[in-house]
């Protein structure tokens, strides 16, 4: 299906559609997108509403929510949108016009990620085109699909193998390895749990857990995100783990860019620091403390800072406290020395020891604020182990 949209010479899109029996057309009000001029002392003022322009206006069609039109609309070299108010055009040329603004929105307009144009992406630094892949998955992950389960890697298949061979990296269940460890920073917002836009998915298995294709709902890489990919991408960090191997359980062989079966894992060489389970409070943040650090605090409603990991559940179910048997972990993955921080911080995972395999999975992430040497000098007692994520 890459193939066809990407050599085609036009899609045209029934963004006005809201089900696969509606055409392209429909009924609109031509005064909605008509220029309003006011007198303003001696010069005349334009008003348009912006919403109904351009990019904006596709971004509430039913058709702009769906998951695999992501990759048809991004590959597709020129679209003509046949929207419920009015045509849009969208080429690598000409990112948006429509009827309000035929030469194209004035002020530019917030196109991405479908005016990306990869002939000349491939041209510019690496920095730039992983940013860009960050950008395109949380856009995909805001999308609805009809059949996650099955669907959620393959419907982004398309715009992983152009990655792949832009950033001539291994693709992994979603990312890519060469800055695999760095990925793994992805979170989910403290709102779109709450509202449970976003949650782990509990149907049929679709890629491991410490994969985004594992949540239902947004994900975020660079807004908001623990670990700032400009950053992250530029070097400015100490890395406190290693990969060692990739085994993938491919649902086709064929195809590496396709679904994942349960075996897929990671194998790493890195430190895993036991956590009590009692999810506490510590400067509105949900933290838990390290059972590896000596005369901590016996009150529940004390945690001195240094002495926890700030934690971001991937789970809004999630029960504490957990039954206390050794099963949970705090994984540091990375020292952030990004000029963005007031100090350095560690960022890692949380993870559980699985009941299904010898290895762990993801259960959210996690971060240190305390003093960088004193955690140098307790995981460096602790000694580095090898271990599987699952």
């Amino acid at each position: 299906m890459a193939y066809v949209y990407q050599n085609c010479i036009l899609n045209i899109s029934a963004d006005a559609a809201k089900g696969p029996n509606d055409g392209c057309y429909s009924t609109r009000d031509p005064a909605l997108i008509s220029e309003l001029r006011l007198p303003a002392g001696f010069n005349t003022t334009t008003i348009l509403l912006d919403d109904l322009c351009g990019f904006k206006s596709l971004q509430s069609t039913t058709l702009s929510k769906r998951g695999w039109v992501v990759q048809e609309r991004l590959l597709s070299p020129r679209v003509l949108h046949m929207g419920p108010l009015q045509i849009t055009w969208e080429c690598r040329e000409m990112p948006s016009a429509c009827e309000c603004h035929p030469n194209g929105d004035p002020e530019g307009g917030d196109g991405f990620p479908f005016v990306l144009d990869t002939s000349r992406l491939a041209d510019s630094p690496e920095a730039r085109i992983r940013y860009s892949y960050y950008l395109i998955v949380e856009h995909y992950t805001a999308c609805n699909l009809s059949f996650p389960d099955t669907d959620k890697l393959v419907a982004f298949a398309a715009i992983a193998q152009q990655a792949s061979g832009l950033l001539n990296d291994q693709y992994v269940a979603g990312l890519f390895w060469s800055t695999l460890l760095v990925q793994f920073q992805w979170t989910i917002s403290k709102s779109d749990l709450d509202d449970r836009r976003s949650y782990r998915a509990r149907g049929e298995y679709r890629a491991p857990s410490w994969s985004w294709a594992s949540i239902d709902g947004p994900v975020n890489f660079t807004e908001g995100g623990p670990v700032s990919v400009h950053s992250s991408i530029a070097g400015s960090e100490s890395m406190l783990a290693k990969l060692l191997e990739y085994s993938a359980d491919l649902i086709d062989p064929q195809n590496p860019f396709g679904g994942v079966a349960c075996g897929t894992r990671i194998s790493i060489s890195g430190y895993l620091l036991p956590l009590d389970p009692n999810l506490l409070r510590y400067n509105r943040q949900d933290c838990m403390k390290l059972s590896t650090v000596k005369n901590l605090s016996e009150s529940s409603h004390h945690i001195d800072e240094g002495e926890s990991v700030s934690v971001r559940m991937d789970e809004l179910e999630l029960s504490f406290p957990i039954k206390h048997d050794g099963s949970l972990f705090f994984f540091p993955i990375l020292v952030n020395n990004s000029p963005l921080w007031n100090s350095n911080k560690v960022c890692g995972l949380i993870l559980m020891r699985s009941s299904q395999s010898r290895g762990y999975c993801r259960i959210g992430y996690g971060g240190w604020d305390g003093d960088i040497g004193r955690f140098r000098a307790m995981i460096q007692r602790l000694g580095v182990q090898r271990f599987n994520i699952y």
